[in-house]
């Protein structure tokens, strides 16, 4: 990822000299805070990529995947996680 490459595509759109640019949401999110660009862009709802993340793991690292995999299971109900989502823009409740 190229940050300045971004910054100014975002200040292009701004100023209309292109129309459309992409970004990962978590990128996005930190530009609108830091850019104050809140209300100022429109933000589709629907990703252009989508991806799952898988554990890979070792034979020999069984009871580390089962703790991993128990771990995120219930990140979904955990209170800190959330909060940590929130605090980057990551939730999917804002």
């Amino acid at each position: 990822m190229n940050a300045r490459k971004e910054v100014l595509n975002l200040k292009k759109l701004l100023h209309e000299r292109i129309d459309v640019t992409t970004l990962p949401k978590s990128q996005l999110s930190y530009y609108i805070k830091s850019m104050q660009l809140d209300g100022q862009l429109y933000v589709s709802s629907m990703p252009l990529i989508s991806y799952g993340r898988h554990i890979l793991v070792t034979k020999k690292l069984q009871a580390e995947y089962k703790f991993i995999s128990q771990f995120s299971r219930g990140l979904s109900k955990n209170v800190d996680w959330d909060i940590i989502l929130k605090k980057y823009g990551l939730s999917e409740q804002q």
